[in-house]
């Protein structure tokens, strides 16, 4: 699977690094290498027990790379969805992942702050949010609403 060959991408793990060191204040759903297996575990069984039939190495290359902007938010203020596309780009086409691939990866993340997006977006939305251990978190400034707030953890 492609997917291996992100996780050992010398630029993918760069930008991890950086990410870890830009929110190393953050004191809530950071978005490390926890966040980003946490939201392609959801996403995988959230397309099985749907019959969504979304290839698996699809669904998990999207899960690792949709916080990867964050990096370039961080440092220009801008919308991490859209902010990372030349870094997701370059990584997908080092691990070997096609054109068609590499587009339906990257309208996923552009658009995974709506549910009535393509259902590669729609699946990365709701897995975003379902990651997050609201359950247990115990910071005390999270700008998430109280009926948002997962309330247990997703199996």
């Amino acid at each position: 699977m492609k997917t291996g060959l992100i996780l050992q991408n010398k630029h993918f793990n760069c930008l991890l690094c950086e990410l870890k060191q830009l929110e190393i204040d953050r004191e809530y759903c950071k978005h490390d290498i926890t966040h980003l297996i946490e939201v392609a575990r959801i996403m995988l069984l959230i397309n099985k027990k749907e019959n969504l039939n979304i290839d698996h190495d699809l669904v998990v290359a999207t899960a690792l790379l949709h916080d990867i902007g964050r990096v370039n938010s961080y440092k220009l203020n801008i919308d991490h969805r859209l902010s990372g596309i030349e870094d997701i780009k370059l990584i997908l086409t080092e691990c070997g992942y096609l054109n068609n691939e590499i587009n339906q990866i990257l309208t996923a993340i552009s658009n995974h702050d709506r549910l009535d997006a393509d259902l590669l977006s729609n699946l990365l939305y709701r897995a975003d949010k379902l990651s997050r251990p609201c359950y247990v978190c115990k910071a005390k400034d999270c700008y998430w609403k109280e009926n948002i707030k997962n309330k247990e953890y997703y199996k």
